[in-house]
């Protein structure tokens, strides 16, 4: 690179163009890894929301289940019996 003191400015300009190169190849490989991991991180709150959406819903079932199960418990009561 250095020729009696001074630099060989072809090496240099083409030194230059490869590490140019190299940080555009980088930053390419790192906004992919970006994109990757939101697309991941937006399908893992997805997943999340399914879950709290299926909770919901298993909550809401809850006390017309406990309903039936009263009603089941005592059948007789249906029918006007005494316990």
């Amino acid at each position: 690179m250095v020729e009696g003191g001074f630099y060989n400015m072809d090496h240099v300009i083409k030194e230059l163009e490869h590490l140019a190169h190299e940080l555009r190849v980088r930053d390419e490989t790192l906004s992919i890894i970006v994109r990757e991991s939101r697309r991941q991180a937006q399908e893992e709150f997805e997943r999340v929301l399914h879950a709290v959406d299926r909770m919901h819903n298993l909550i809401a079932v809850v006390p017309e289940q406990v309903k039936q199960v009263k009603q089941n418990r005592y059948p007789f009561q249906k029918y006007g019996l005494p316990r």
